[in-house]
């Protein structure tokens, strides 16, 4: 767990480091436009912190899918499922996000999310939350993108705080 959590943390300092650099090969993003679709995976780290004082880190695969309904507003959902000790959670999280600051490799974004959870162990309820998260698509060609992104989330038992580096594509 160690190494990954060094693993996200290098990517995402890295990222940060060239997104104001000059490009040698010149293009401008096509992604970020209204009508535009985007589909994503991404390698999750996080910390949970239940009231119970039970922390714990775990890792995740996912992926997202947005629609740009304006050039800078986007609406879709996150699904991440994890397969681990005998049990499948999984979790569902319609999101919004807003896109501001556009260069022609580079755009911040910010949004919210609410998210359903199945813990799939008996006895358990499905888990609500609201997240918020903030994030940079650091383009590599016209439709394609690397973003780091860091979501809190507000549960009723426990707050979560992820780290997300997602690898885009726009069509």
């Amino acid at each position: 767990m160690r190494m990954l959590k060094g693993i996200c943390v290098s990517i995402i300092v890295a990222v940060f480091l060239t997104a104001g650099t000059p490009n040698v090969n010149a293009f401008e993003q096509e992604g970020v436009a209204k009508g535009n679709k985007e589909i994503a995976a991404y390698l999750l780290w996080f910390k949970a912190n239940p009231d119970d004082g039970d922390s714990f880190d775990a890792a995740v695969l996912g992926g997202t899918f947005g629609y740009f309904v304006t050039d800078p507003l986007e609406v879709g959902a996150y699904l991440q499922i994890l397969n681990s000790d005998d049990i499948t959670p999984w979790t569902l999280s319609p999101f919004v996000r807003y896109h501001f600051f556009y260069t022609p490799t580079t755009t911040p974004y910010v949004g919210g999310s609410l998210s359903f959870t199945d813990p799939d162990i008996e006895g358990e309820d499905l888990l609500l939350g609201l997240n918020l998260n903030a994030g940079v698509n650091v383009f590599m060609t016209e439709n394609t993108a690397i973003s780091p992104e860091l979501n809190y989330g507000i549960y009723s038992d426990y707050t979560l705080l992820t780290m997300l580096v997602q690898l885009k594509y726009f069509f």
